[in-house]
């Protein structure tokens, strides 16, 4: 990490390796723990450093998960969940990158499932 960056990070995250280690290991939750670390990202994500980390992990992901797909570059691929929704634009420069269409790119599933259901039930009409 540059060092200018890896100052502001110490600010913002003054805990020691160890007690990283420990919340992220041995203490309950490590997912919201490690969300904290996202937040850091979302006011830096314009930072070389962080583009890197952003382009280099949805990369690995692609190619450990979606790339198993026979047919991967013949369907959309859709993303859920807070990472994909607000680091988007890195996702889909590398789905774009290697081939592959972006589908659908939501934080909480439930909006996409009520507004299915109210379609569904003939509450509101889809749009044409």
């Amino acid at each position: 990490m540059p060092p200018s960056l890896a100052a502001e990070f110490k600010k913002s995250f003054p805990a020691e390796k160890e007690q990283i280690i420990t919340n992220v290991y041995q203490k309950p939750f490590p997912n919201i723990y490690l969300a904290g670390f996202s937040r850091f990202m979302a006011n830096h994500k314009d930072h070389p450093f962080i583009q890197d980390i952003l382009r280099s992990g949805f990369q690995e992901f692609v190619d450990t998960n979606v790339k198993d797909y026979p047919k991967h570059k013949n369907v959309p691929c859709h993303f859920v969940g807070s990472i994909a929704y607000y680091y988007q634009d890195a996702l889909i420069s590398v789905l774009v990158e290697n081939g592959i269409e972006p589908g659908k790119i939501l934080q909480k599933p439930i909006d996409e499932l009520f507004n299915f259901i109210l379609h569904k039930e003939g509450i509101i009409q889809q749009a044409s």
